[in-house]
């Protein structure tokens, strides 16, 4: 598996979502779009401008799936609802088998790649001077390869939010990045790696909170979620969704007309028992020993108080 081609399709994904936040958004409109590849050397995409079709899903939602036509379980699909707050995405791949080999030397891996973006514009009003507000992220998913493969899976994921006002005073971006295992952290870029680390595991279990002072005026929101699997046998699927928290008496409009309208709070990731027991072990330790403390002085007059009567 070329680590370093797949490196530069991330880097290219990334540069072409993320650069627009940091650099200023340009007036575009509420939109749910995505970009889909899937097959060996990506045999099957969508957009095909050859075909003049666009990326663009939808004002504020859409969906869309793609199957590679010779093997239908390798697939990519997504789903964006501006309305929830909500993306998913799911990357699939299977054998792609060389009948005429039994020793299966000549079998081909597949590849597959879901990006989902959504977007909107929104207007502040009743906004008092030193006020923030609070865009919450909260990335769920799960990750499944399959060791025994002649060419093992790798896979990795990524989450992205941004908010940026139209006078450029506000401008955030925040990213995550997950992989499926320690091999598959290879086909992140070295320097994304370093910037923003990443979280390894089979699961994803991810929350953070994009603060940015607010001003009367007009604000650019953007989401991104994307996977990108290679190899045989994975499956990936991942959700990500976002609830804004605003001060009391702050209203908005937005571009869509429902912007985040049913989207409901979210709750941090919890802590992992293992945490809980040991705060709770913390708690027990520090009351014992303020117990021990308070009577040290006490046992100190009773000593003192024994060796004058024997006196």
């Amino acid at each position: 598996m070329d680590n370093s081609l797949s490196g530069r399709a991330v880097r290219r994904w990334v540069t072409a979502v993320l650069t627009p936040l940091a650099f200023g958004m340009p007036a575009a409109h509420a939109a749910v779009s995505t970009e889909l590849r899937v097959g060996p050397f990506s045999e099957r995409v969508f957009p095909d401008f050859r075909r003049g079709e666009s990326g663009l899903l939808g004002d504020s939602f859409g969906a869309k799936e793609l199957v590679m036509q010779s093997l239908p379980t390798t697939r990519v699909a997504v789903e964006g609802n501006l309305s929830a707050g909500t993306l998913r995405a799911v990357a699939q791949t299977d054998y792609f088998r060389a009948e005429y080999d039994s020793t299966g030397t000549s079998d081909w891996y597949t590849n597959a790649g879901a990006r989902v973006n959504m977007s909107d514009w929104v207007t502040f009003n009743n906004v008092a001077i030193g006020q923030v507000g609070h865009l919450d992220l909260v990335v769920t998913g799960g990750f499944s390869t399959d060791p025994g493969m002649r060419i093992i899976p790798r896979g990795i994921a990524w989450a992205a939010a941004g908010v940026s006002s139209a006078d450029q005073r506000v401008s955030l971006v925040r990213q995550a990045w997950f992989a499926a295992d320690a091999g598959s952290v290879l086909m992140i870029p070295r320097d994304i790696r370093e910037r923003h680390g990443s979280n390894v595991g089979s699961s994803v279990s991810y929350f953070d909170t994009l603060s940015f002072d607010l001003r009367p005026g007009r604000y650019h929101f953007f989401w991104q979620l994307e996977l990108v699997v290679q190899g045989l046998d994975a499956d990936f699927s991942s959700t990500a969704r976002t609830y804004l928290r605003l001060p009391e008496g702050v209203t908005y409009t937005s571009e869509s007309g429902v912007f985040l309208a049913t989207a409901t709070p979210l709750l941090p990731v919890p802590e992992p028992p293992m945490l809980h027991q040991a705060l709770l072990g913390l708690g027990v330790l520090a009351g014992w020993l303020r117990f021990r403390n308070l009577n040290a002085p006490r046992k100190r007059i009773d000593s003192r108080a024994q060796l004058l009567l024997r006196e």
